[in-house]
């Protein structure tokens, strides 16, 4: 994982750092083959593998295609990073991973592709994030299944990274760290290693809950976007309100009883959050 972990960073800083499409489609390549090489290696279902590798590869072909044209580029870069509102085809992808592997998925695997998406970076990418901010929570009432609540959950946390990202390079940089060391301390209870079921705990940390991954993200991201993008602080704030009360009307679709009965609360992780945020702060 550290081996693979540094040579994505290192690809991430030479994707900014070199302006050209026929480097960059080669890294789309060397991801795709990372990933699929990955995916042997865990014994993860080959149709997934197939569907990644040929959208994938579809996708880079159309980014040479239409090369000068940045912000069509950029949007099938979105679409390449599942990033909303481009997200739908994780579904034909997800359901075959598990582990490690689906988290790399969701995390490491789209980093490269962010320091390409700088670059080509436009106001249109921002209004195309906020449109996938209002598709993602309007779609978080209408699903009934933990793990593709958690799955949207990080797929839209990467667009506040973008965001991030947008308005300052190191201080997105900063927040992705924080969300993988996270994410990876969670691994063991959602990838079904542990035999405690924590299902109900990471999903309220992942989605909003005070002190949770996705919680600080957003507020450190509206911290940077109060200097650049103050006229949208109301209206994302609103957008945070809807994800958050999405997942209530979920719960009144479960019984009370069963929710109790599943949540297993552990003092130690909610320690290790509380500790990172006050690392955070100073």
């Amino acid at each position: 994982m550290v081996v693979y972990f540094f040579c994505v960073m290192l690809m991430f800083f030479m994707s900014f750092m070199v302006v050209n499409y026929i480097v960059w489609w080669g890294l789309f390549l060397v991801m795709d083959l990372f990933f699929v090489f990955l995916c042997k290696l865990e014994g993860c279902s080959y149709s997934s593998v197939i569907n990644y590798f040929i959208f994938q590869e579809f996708l880079g072909l159309v980014f040479l295609i239409v090369s000068g044209w940045g912000v069509i580029q950029g949007v099938v870069v979105m679409c390449k990073m599942g990033l909303l509102p481009f997200h739908y085809w994780l579904l034909t992808v997800i359901d075959g991973l598990s582990g490690w592997v689906l988290f790399w998925f969701l995390t490491g695997q789209k980093l490269p592709y962010m320091g390409i998406l700088v670059v080509l970076a436009s106001y249109i990418f921002v209004v195309l994030v906020f449109l996938g901010f209002v598709m993602v929570y309007l779609q978080f009432f209408v699903i009934k299944d933990y793990f593709m609540i958690l799955v949207l959950s990080s797929t839209e946390s990467f667009n506040w990274f973008f965001l991030g990202v947008l308005m300052n390079l190191f201080s997105g940089l900063v927040l992705f760290l924080f969300y993988f060391l996270s994410g990876l301390l969670l691994l063991p209870f959602w990838s079904g290693v542990s035999k405690v079921n924590y299902g109900w705990l990471t999903t309220l940390i992942y989605i909003n809950i005070p002190l949770g991954v996705s919680f600080l993200v957003k507020m450190f991201v509206l911290g940077l976007a109060v200097n650049y993008l103050f006229l949208f602080l109301l209206f994302v704030m609103v957008l945070m309100y809807m994800s958050f009360m999405s997942i209530f009307s979920w719960f009144m679709l479960m019984s009370f009883e069963v929710v109790l009965e599943e949540v297993k609360v552990d003092g130690f992780i909610f320690m290790v959050f509380a500790l990172i945020f006050l690392l955070l702060i100073y």
